[in-house]
């Protein structure tokens, strides 16, 4: 099974809850690393066919699929990109996970593959990091808090 996934990444103004901590350009350097990171894990996993960037923009170093996030807010945006795409299974990511690793996709990809979704929540257990869905269309996004 071939896989699309989808990174949201917010190249300007993220990672905000350290602004008391880190500079603007230190937030961005951040960001843009967990980002890569992201990036070359999912490029190493053989079951993920595409990589989508959805963002503000597209980094220097991006060559690979962009579709611009228009500020709608990550609901809206998830549910047009899914919209005007073919349906076929799809990872939703989040761009800061420096720790994720290629078992750890391939597990989450396999469970959905049986069960038709499969969610990575974060460590807190209140978020998601990763949402994989054998078909989105139709899917009720629901990132938030």
């Amino acid at each position: 099974m071939r896989w699309a996934a989808i990174i949201p990444y917010r190249e300007n103004g993220g990672k905000s809850r350290l602004s008391e901590l880190l500079s603007p350009e230190e937030r961005k350097r951040l960001g843009r690393n967990m980002f890569a990171h992201v990036h070359a894990v999912l490029a190493a996993c053989s079951a993920i066919e595409e990589i989508i960037l959805l963002g503000d923009v597209a980094p220097g170093f991006w060559s690979a699929s962009f579709e611009r996030d228009e500020g709608r807010g990550l609901n809206a945006e998830l549910a047009d990109l899914v919209a005007r795409r073919s349906s076929g299974p799809t990872l939703i990511i989040h761009a800061d996970l420096p720790l994720l690793a290629i078992p750890e996709v391939g597990d989450l990809l396999a469970k959905a593959g049986r069960s038709g979704y499969a969610l990575a929540p974060d460590r807190a257990a209140t978020g998601t990091n990763a949402l994989a869905l054998l078909d989105p269309i139709g899917f009720a996004f629901h990132f938030a808090p």
